[in-house]
């Protein structure tokens, strides 16, 4: 098993990392701090990621860099790993649209909440 980074650098930032939250097939989020300490959610590419993978998550960073609506997230600032693997940081959010569906979130609720998680992977630019 890889040995986990424990801080990601940007140009003007240094996020370190506090613990991890996620993990997919392709990548992993973290909760992180900034050097001011204010907390944040990053997530990372996996590096051996295929092309494919690269472009989606390049096109997600770029779409959410300036989202047209408040129900996008918007991407803070990203990077590279020091192997290359791309990353981003976002707002960190008290729970997730897995936990939701856990606890029984109302069916009518659940189509505003996953386009909301969902969009910036799908749409194209």
């Amino acid at each position: 098993m890889a040995r986990l980074q424990q801080t990601f650098e940007t140009p003007f930032e240094t996020y370190s990392v506090v613990k991890p939250i996620g993990q997919g097939g392709s990548g992993q989020v973290f909760e992180v701090t900034d050097s001011e300490g204010k907390s944040f959610a990053l997530k990372v590419l996996t590096p051996t990621a295929s092309r494919a993978k690269i472009k989606r998550f390049r096109n997600e960073i770029n779409f959410c860099l300036k989202p047209l609506s408040k129900r996008i997230i918007k991407v803070q600032d990203f990077g590279r790993t020091n192997d290359g693997a791309l990353f981003y940081v976002m707002p960190l959010f008290a729970g997730s649209l897995e936990k939701l569906i856990e606890k029984g979130i109302e069916p009518d609720k659940v189509l505003g909440i996953s386009t909301r998680f969902s969009m910036a992977s799908k749409r194209p630019i």
